[in-house]
């Protein structure tokens, strides 16, 4: 594996904005909406005076996807987990379906950054469709499944992409220095 690279897997439901937010980091035009069922994008970050190249898996949100997921977890230093603001279901997916799937297919702990979407649409949905997520409800799942960072985003918002990514990067970047700081102490002793 090349060393300036990070390989990423994009998860979550169907419609929360997965690839909205890839194409936003990417300058790339948002069409109209299709499924998804598996896209691979590379992107540019600049850490600690050296370009990263973050390989992007936008996986497919559908639940009997599992098998394309799967190919794409084994390779994967970081986990991108996203949930919609507007559809309280996508949250709750994250424990109950998303989490579940990586600790059975990801061997290591996987290192993760929870992102909300459709922040900017919070205050547009009525109780009688679904109650909204708040902020506190996602601080407060990031400390429950031990993501590195949680970044609210709205979906067509370049620079808080930009800021998932990155953070991903620096987070990905991190651990492995931490890994290889324990490696060379090792042969030390």
């Amino acid at each position: 594996m090349a060393k300036n690279v990070v390989k990423c897997c994009l998860v979550g439901d169907a419609m929360v904005g997965k690839t909205a937010v890839v194409k936003a980091f990417l300058d790339k035009e948002l069409q109209p909406y299709t499924p998804t069922v598996f896209d691979n994008y590379a992107g540019q970050i600049s850490y600690e005076g050296a370009e990263w190249t973050i390989s992007i898996f936008d996986l497919p949100g559908n639940h009997d996807h599992r098998d394309l997921r799967r190919f794409a977890y084994a390779e994967s230093q970081c986990f991108i987990v996203f949930y919609s603001s507007v559809h309280r279901k996508s949250f709750q997916n994250v424990t109950k379906f998303w989490l579940p799937e990586l600790k059975k297919y990801v061997r290591r702990k996987p290192l993760l950054v929870l992102v909300d979407t459709h922040c900017e649409l919070r205050n547009t949905v009525t109780s009688e469709t679904d109650t909204p997520v708040s902020i506190e409800e996602g601080f407060s799942m990031t400390q429950e499944i031990e993501a590195v960072s949680f970044i609210e985003c709205g979906t067509l918002s370049k620079e808080t992409s930009r800021k998932i990514f990155t953070d991903a990067v620096i987070n990905t970047v991190m651990k492995r220095k931490k890994k290889t700081s324990k490696l060379l102490n090792l042969f030390k002793k």
